[in-house]
């Protein structure tokens, strides 16, 4: 048999949404206008949900580009690293 700690009180949306709240970094929590504020929690949950396929992206960037100066290499191209 499955058990939860949850009660019902932790279900309540005050309770929830300060828990909520006070997950978010302090960069998203002070900040000074509500535009600014959408703004951090957009990119903040971006990089939470996203993350990992930024850091894939990067570290594909990389390997691509030094592929290219590989092939710049084997081919005679004039500027090579």
């Amino acid at each position: 048999m499955l058990r939860t700690t949850h009660t019902v009180s932790d279900k309540v949306f005050s309770v929830a949404g300060l828990r909520a709240w006070n997950s978010l970094p302090i960069s998203v929590r002070l900040t000074a206008t509500k535009s600014t504020f959408h703004k951090h929690l957009k990119t903040h949950l971006f990089r939470v949900s996203y993350g990992h396929l930024i850091v894939s992206y990067s570290v594909l960037s990389i390997d691509f580009i030094r592929l290219l100066d590989l092939l710049g290499y084997l081919y005679g191209a004039s500027d090579h690293r």
